[in-house]
């Protein structure tokens, strides 16, 4: 499975990453992004398959900032795709 992290802090991010890589070390690391706008085309460029129908194995995770970041919030992500 391949991941992606949405994080604009580096340690917040470097312990995201030793986490899953301790837990989960045949994941892998495809992108980090720091920005709304930065994962947004990240993610409208790759071919990236967030399975949303609740039966098909997913083969993406996303990890995002629960907070504010980069002036827009987390949540205008999944409003933009």
């Amino acid at each position: 499975m391949k991941y992606l992290i949405v994080e604009d802090e580096r340690f917040a991010y470097e312990e995201v990453k030793r986490m899953i890589t301790k837990l989960r070390p045949e994941y892998e690391l495809e992108k980090q992004t720091k920005t709304v706008i930065d994962t947004i085309a990240f993610l409208k460029t790759s071919a990236v398959d967030f399975n949303t129908d609740g039966h098909t194995p997913c083969r993406w995770q996303l990890l995002r900032d629960i907070q504010s970041f980069g002036g827009h919030h987390a949540s205008d992500l999944y409003n933009s795709l």
